[in-house]
């Protein structure tokens, strides 16, 4: 049996491209009993200990990973390999320890992308261009479903949880640069950032 148990509903991708004031859904997961896109063809690869379980916020069902391998990832492609200056990554979730580091989302690792992660209490939203990277952060205690928001707009990272500004954080970069890392959930992680 593992220590660690975290579910996930529904995981929301929407990007504002450049010269744009409005934003697009570019990608929705909703985890009800499988791993596809509602809204385009960026489908999740299951590995590890991946299932499904109907402890669920939305829908009938929601990812289940185990803590120790579980996590599903897919190659950068498309709109998660490009380089953008407004992003939104919104998600509900649930995990069943908050202790050690659970990477929520992560797109393009440690030089150029954006993740979300639990570490040891503290929720944290993270962006990095070229290696130089920041955090918006928030205590970090509950057991139940929660939504969170990370939001990148042009150098402000923004945090949200439950509906409720809970961090800002200005970088010193108004874009992220393209990567050909691959994107995941419940794997990768941040590094190089700066708290502020």
């Amino acid at each position: 049996m593992y220590e660690r148990l975290i579910h996930w509903t529904s995981v929301i991708l929407m990007l504002s491209m450049a010269g744009s004031a409005s934003a697009a859904l570019v990608a929705q997961w909703n985890f009800d009993n499988n791993a596809t896109d509602s809204v385009g063809n960026l489908n999740w690869t299951p590995e590890g200990g991946v299932s499904y379980s109907t402890d669920a916020k939305e829908g009938s069902h929601s990812l289940l990973l185990d803590g120790a391998d579980g996590h599903v990832y897919q190659a950068a492609v498309g709109m998660l390999n490009s380089a953008f200056s407004a992003k939104t990554v919104m998600m509900w979730f649930k995990a069943d320890s908050i202790d050690g580091t659970h990477a929520l989302f992560d797109q393009g690792g440690f030089t150029n992308g954006m993740g979300v992660r639990v570490n040891n209490g503290t929720l944290q939203a993270g962006v990095v261009n070229a290696s130089d990277g920041f955090t918006a952060s928030t205590p970090f205690t509950s057991s139940d479903w929660t939504h969170v928001a990370a939001v990148f707009d042009s150098g402000s990272l923004l945090l949200y949880m439950d509906g409720e500004q809970q961090a800002v954080s200005a970088a010193t970069f108004a874009e992220v640069g393209s990567h050909t890392s691959a994107a995941a959930i419940g794997a990768q992680g941040f590094r190089r950032l700066r708290h502020r």
